[in-house]
């Protein structure tokens, strides 16, 4: 996950915001005392929704509790405090980072790539942490990645083929969120739907740099005859091309409704309007900001 699945804060209530940031300074106080400080570095939103909808089906309500934190030391702010929800979320966020990374190291160019090979014996030493505790989680992640190499290796031209590892992983991994039959079956389609959408948006906001990389991206790949037209100095400066916007746009927003759709089949016990904000307005808002980020200046 790529911290895209965030809320649009604009349209929340004051208090709804101040329990969403509770959440996330939860996760992030989580990941630290699990995995050590600097484990909190790779807190972000996506994994901040995981425990928001894992807090949002169960049976029991967190608490809360004022507390400082060290990127707040004068101020106390509303922290939610340690809970199953939080543990999973902090779990799936280490696990995640480690195969991430796994995959930057194979992918990235030369300069980046010793970069992250350098933090590698870091992952790992999260994902030794976390393993004995989320060894499925561990499975799910482990699978995608090697799906996903053998899919850019073979420089695979389907959007839809490109985005199958993701949508599978994030299936199996909202599906453990609850012992319900019915409501496994829910977020299995909701995980689909949100690794899809996730996945695509990854390949949009990336797409510029892809290219200058010569970095494998679905949406060149489908798009080769466009992308024969530019070199990397001109593409610098170009806008996404209406054609390839149209054509992710039309896929996320397919996406987007379809995850709705399944959102909409579970019972909400609590933070309802929070997770309501995000499925309905914060997805198109980080939607509407990647496309923004790639328009060239003075546009």
């Amino acid at each position: 996950m790529f911290g895209y699945v965030r809320p649009c804060k604009p349209e929340m209530k004051v208090q709804d915001f101040e329990t969403y940031q509770a959440v996330y300074c939860g996760l992030c106080k989580q990941l630290g005392k699990m995995y050590g400080l600097l484990s909190r570095l790779t807190l972000n939103y996506d994994f901040t929704f995981l425990a928001l909808l894992s807090i949002a089906i169960g049976n029991s309500t967190p608490s809360y509790r004022r507390e400082r934190c060290i990127a707040h030391p004068l101020h106390k702010r509303y922290c939610c405090l340690e809970c199953e929800s939080l543990q999973f979320a902090s779990g799936a966020a280490a696990l995640m980072l480690y195969y991430k990374a796994k995959d930057n190291c194979a992918d990235s160019p030369p300069l980046k790539r010793l970069g992250w090979y350098l933090l590698m014996p870091y992952f790992s030493h999260l994902r030794k942490k976390a393993l004995p505790h989320f060894s499925e989680i561990d499975k799910i992640f482990c699978t995608m990645t090697k799906q996903q190499q053998e899919l850019e290796r073979s420089g695979c031209n389907s959007t839809d083929q490109a985005a199958e590892p993701t949508a599978k992983a994030l299936s199996s991994l909202l599906s453990m969120l609850s012992s319900d039959t019915f409501e496994q079956r829910v977020l299995e389609q909701m995980g689909y739907q949100l690794g899809r959408w996730i996945y695509f948006m990854d390949a949009l906001d990336d797409i510029h740099e892809d290219f200058i990389n010569k970095g494998y991206n679905p949406f060149i790949q489908k798009n080769s005859v466009v992308f024969s037209q530019y070199t990397a100095e001109k593409w610098k400066e170009e806008e996404i091309p209406k054609k390839i916007q149209e054509s992710a746009v039309g896929s996320l927003n397919l996406t987007a409704a379809q995850l709705a759709a399944a959102y909409g089949l579970l019972t909400i016990k609590q933070l309802k309007p929070i997770l309501d904000n995000i499925i309905y307005l914060g997805l198109e808002e980080s939607r509407k900001a990647v496309l923004f980020r790639h328009k060239p200046k003075g546009k």
